[in-house]
């Protein structure tokens, strides 16, 4: 008898952990919908990099490396 109650009182906390995590789950996505607004158009994008790393000549491209030791 004692273990049949044990059961079905661990069930009861399962329902009611999960009904109450469905239900904050509800309010949650609701007071985001509020907090969030109408949408705004995402911002134009940046424009693309150029420039970056030039690697030096080598000597065996053909390369000057005199004007490098200056």
């Amino acid at each position: 008898m004692s273990l049949l109650f044990m059961v079905f009182a661990l069930l009861g906390a399962m329902v009611a952990i999960a009904g109450g995590s469905y239900a904050l789950r509800r309010v949650v996505a609701e007071l985001d919908e509020r907090r969030a607004g109408p949408e705004v158009p995402p911002a134009p994008a940046p424009p693309p990099h150029t420039g970056g790393y030039v690697p030096a000549p080598r000597e065996e491209d053909g390369g000057d490396r005199r004007a490098l030791d200056q």
